[in-house]
């Protein structure tokens, strides 16, 4: 069974790679609205994929992804574009040796979803107002000890030069400086850029990342390139486009961890059963020497092995009362 979630999510990550790239050949200037429509149809086959991974069943017919509910769905579309989680958090665990159990199977709800989105730490967004060509970059943390979870808003002001305020929910001015197109903007121990010519008034925000499910993070990339997503002008479709790699390397990531984890309790496993046939063979070894033992011989050979020992305790008996042993 734990072999067979590996290998699903080795498709899993198969397929999210070629999303990925798929996403990438998206965010191309020179694409028509016809050539996305073909991207997110491949898209689509692929959500379908991924779909249909996450309700894989072992060979007693179990739903290895639902946690401790195995005869019920975990994933379900639902008319409104979104996915419902039908299993629950449990895990199945077997005893493998002394005392010692290992889980054999993960949760759709800690494989699929609480996938943390954005870059892990925070997401941005562009304001659905925005008139400009700026588009905000997915940015990194430098300082973990001075990021201040909070919803930021860096506002632009254009004139003889465009400037930015960075603020936070309380209004309190954080950073501010004059713009220029990929250059760093720098607070609370983060970086973001933003590349292009943003308008007068044009505002991006920067919040603590959410948890989404992968399903719904190729969904929403799906509906970018369907018209479907925030804004439909080119800067708006590049803007999603980048948030949508940030989120897929995200679930990739996640998907990775969770193979890695895989991995090792398939390796625990294997050093369990290796030991186990050692002890096997040793025993076996015993019972066979036990099986091919001629006891008759055996108590004939520890008789004679008794009278020589008498025979020499007797001759040492005797020498130790000559008077050398005397004398020492």
């Amino acid at each position: 069974r734990l072999g067979l979630e590996d290998s699903s999510l080795n498709a899993v990550d198969n397929i999210m790679q070629r999303i990925r790239e798929l996403a990438l050949q998206a965010d191309n200037g020179t694409l028509n609205a016809s050539d996305r429509q073909d991207i997110r149809a491949e898209i689509q086959q692929h959500l379908d994929s991924l779909l249909q991974i996450s309700n894989t069943q072992d060979s007693n017919g179990e739903y290895i992804f639902a946690g401790s509910r195995g005869h019920t769905q975990p994933f379900i579309a639902n008319a409104a574009g979104g996915f419902l989680y039908n299993g629950d958090s449990g895990q199945r665990l077997v005893q493998i040796g002394d005392g010692r159990r290992i889980a054999i199977s993960d949760p759709g709800s800690g494989v699929f979803r609480d996938i943390r989105v954005g870059n892990g730490t925070f997401g941005v967004a562009a304001d659905a107002a925005n008139t400009g060509t700026g588009v905000i970059s997915n940015g990194t943390v430098t300082n973990p000890a001075a990021w201040v979870p909070d919803t930021y808003t860096i506002t632009m002001t254009a004139g003889t030069s465009t400037t930015y305020e960075v603020r936070n929910v309380a209004n309190t001015l954080l950073s501010s400086g004059t713009y220029q197109s990929g250059a760093a903007i720098s607070f609370n121990g983060i970086v973001v850029d933003i590349k292009g010519v943003p308008a007068n008034g044009d505002r991006y925000t920067i919040a603590p990342a959410a948890n989404r499910d992968l399903l719904t993070t190729v969904q929403n990339l799906a509906n970018t390139l369907d018209g479907k997503g925030t804004g439909t002008s080119s800067t708006a479709i590049t803007q999603q486009l980048n948030i949508a790699i940030g989120d897929l390397d995200q679930s990739f990531n996640h998907i990775l961890e969770k193979r890695t984890h895989i991995g090792s309790r398939l390796n625990a496993l294997d050093s369990e059963s290796n030991m186990n046939k050692d002890l096997s063979l040793q025993l076996q070894s015993s019972l066979s020497t036990l099986k091919d033992t001629d006891f008759a011989a055996a108590a004939l050979h520890l008789n004679q092995q008794l009278t020589a020992l008498q025979a020499a305790y007797l001759s040492f008996s005797q020498i130790q009362r000559l008077s050398l042993f005397n004398s020492l």
